[in-house]
């Protein structure tokens, strides 16, 4: 029991260092999609990436000495059909007619490996016919080619980590992983009575996916301030390919020159020309749209932006800078830099309760979508919308 334990056990270990590297492609992927993240629907993925994990390392683990390995002289494949219903019966004592013979020949090491390589492709068999609306023979091939890399995997000495490979290849196997897909797909029902159908899952998610969530905004967000992160780098290097010493491109009031101009270009001219749509717009399925619903002229961008990232987004930066010139000013100069530096502080605070009262009043736009005559509307459309239906 200790050698199936033992892999399950490294790959919930490893699982958190995993779910850290997947969640930004996989929720661009869902509010692409959908328009909105389910907690249900990322339970099932987590769990269905985990039980993946799970199977692999039952396959491959625990990993012996190299030195070990290169000692093996037993064979490295078994391509007989059905040569563990022969071993059964060799080394169980089982006899049909005798009922006393059952109990022990299950407690055969023979059978309960037979029985774990058709519970190891089981929950596959489940995922297939429950989530990814797989058939009876597309599941059956599905778990016979993951049951094939297992052992293509073995086969391979670990990716040629081995001087030899250390698990036998065996035709069983595949049989066996296979007909455990195949009982998964076919008690799937089973499991729909607490399991939402996987139709109930979309319809909930392109119904949320009408409305621009605050999380949906920010991943939107993000894809764009590395695009701004992209566009200044561009335009150091282009300033470095002029021949201007290092020391001059990072000046500030360079950088800063540069922070301008590749937030015009990418938030003023590149959703004019696009139709409303920055690159995190458009990878989260989400546009701009004018007070009339039709694609926002220039001067609301120009605007809207203006106020996002040469007011509210520097105020930090230029009251960290004003509180190291404070100390060296005095009288009435003193005065107004202190409370020009008050009013930068205030800025982010008064936005961050503005986000918070708008979360809790459920208001989607913000004081700039206000102002600026604009506001966020969803591109994605559920399978059975009219065409031309409005978000």
């Amino acid at each position: 029991m200790s050698s199936y334990l033992l892999p399950i056990k490294a790959a919930i270990l490893l699982f958190p260092l995993l779910a850290a590297v997947f969640p930004l492609p996989y929720i661009l992927v869902q509010y692409r999609r959908y328009g909105a993240l389910l907690m249900l629907r990322v339970a099932v993925v987590y769990s269905f990436i985990l039980y993946l994990m799970c199977a692999y390392f039952l396959t491959i683990l625990p990993l012996p000495p190299v030195g070990e390995v290169a000692q093996y002289t037993r064979p490295i494949v078994q391509l007989r059909p059905f040569q563990f219903v022969r071993d059964f019966l060799a080394g169980s004592g089982f006899v049909p007619g005798d009922v006393h013979t059952w109990l022990p020949a299950m407690k055969a090491s023979t059978f309960y490996q037979a029985v774990f390589n058709v519970l190891l492709v089981l929950p596959f068999g489940v995922y297939l016919h429950y989530y990814f609306d797989r058939g009876f023979w597309s599941t059956s091939l599905l778990s016979f080619l993951l049951s094939l890399s297992f052992e293509l995997i073995q086969l391979s000495a670990l990716f040629g980590m081995y001087p030899r490979p250390y698990r036998l290849f065996d035709v069983d196997d595949l049989l066996l992983n296979t007909i455990g897909g195949v009982v998964g797909w076919v008690i799937t029902p089973l499991f729909c009575w607490f399991l939402p159908p996987r139709e109930r899952l979309d319809a909930r998610s392109y119904q949320k996916g009408r409305r621009v969530s605050y999380t949906r905004r920010l991943v939107a967000l993000a894809v764009d301030w590395t695009g701004i992160g992209g566009c200044m780098l561009a335009g150091a290097l282009l300033l470095r390919g002029t021949g201007l010493p290092t020391a001059v491109v990072q000046k500030p009031q360079n950088l800063a020159l540069l922070y301008i101009c590749a937030v015009v270009f990418y938030f003023f001219f590149f959703p004019w020309s696009s139709g409303g749509r920055t690159l995190g717009k458009l990878l989260v399925g989400i546009k701009l749209v004018g007070g009339d619903g039709q694609p926002p002229h220039l001067g609301q961008l120009a605007l809207r932006y203006s106020l996002l990232y040469f007011v509210l987004l520097p105020a930090p930066v230029l009251a960290a800078a004003l509180t190291e010139v404070l100390p060296n000013t005095n009288g009435p100069v003193h005065t107004a830099l202190f409370l020009l530096c008050g009013g930068l502080i205030a800025i982010p605070i008064l936005f961050t309760f503005h986000v918070f009262a708008g979360l809790l009043t459920g208001k989607d736009r913000l004081f700039y979508d206000e102002l600026s005559h604009t506001y966020n509307q969803s591109t994605v459309r559920a399978p059975n919308d009219p065409p031309a239906a409005r978000d």
